[in-house]
């Protein structure tokens, strides 16, 4: 029986990230974040793991938004080598769910990391919150990515926009 879908975001990954963290910003409490993260993954969905994972990254990231992106961002360049290529996009996924959750008030910050974070795993469940809370501006930058170069920023664009995307807030 192949491997269920949702292992792929398993201690090994969590660990993977509170070190991908760390290299970037050594104040990171890389083993609290892990013991943390760890406690109930075995227990939930895949959506769900994506979700608390970000949730756990919040508690042990800078309080400010803006720092704690920065640091996300940069330890998410290093999901785009080569040696990453079969966990790249899940373990980005927690990372687009941190933007989702705690960057409703910072668009123009969330929008950037959206953008960069996207080409790794889909921003198309995150983007629905920012269409429930600010759906002016962010349609106005869906239209822009709907004419970006990169294949995955547009269907960000075309595909974050459907009104029942599955996982999607309703």
């Amino acid at each position: 029986m192949a491997e269920q879908l949702k292992n792929k975001l398993n201690a090994a990954a969590v660990h993977e990230l509170g070190s991908l963290i760390h290299s970037v910003w050594p104040d990171f409490a890389m083993t609290d974040f892990i013991e943390t993260a760890s406690l109930k993954l075995d227990e939930l969905e895949l959506k769900a793991r994506a979700d608390y994972l970000a949730r756990s990254l919040h508690v042990y990231l800078p309080d400010d938004y803006v720092d704690a992106i920065a640091i996300l961002l940069q330890a998410a360049e290093y999901l785009r080598e080569e040696q990453f290529s079969g966990w790249a996009h899940y373990l980005a996924w927690p990372l687009i769910d941190y933007v989702a959750l705690y960057g409703i008030d910072h668009l123009d910050v969330s929008f950037a990391a959206l953008e960069k974070l996207t080409p790794l795993f889909t921003g198309e469940f995150a983007i629905r919150f920012f269409l429930l809370a600010h759906f002016e501006e962010t349609y106005a930058q869906m239209l822009k990515w709907a004419e970006h170069e990169n294949e995955h920023i547009r269907r960000l664009a075309s595909e974050g926009i459907r009104p029942r995307l599955p996982w999607a807030p309703q």
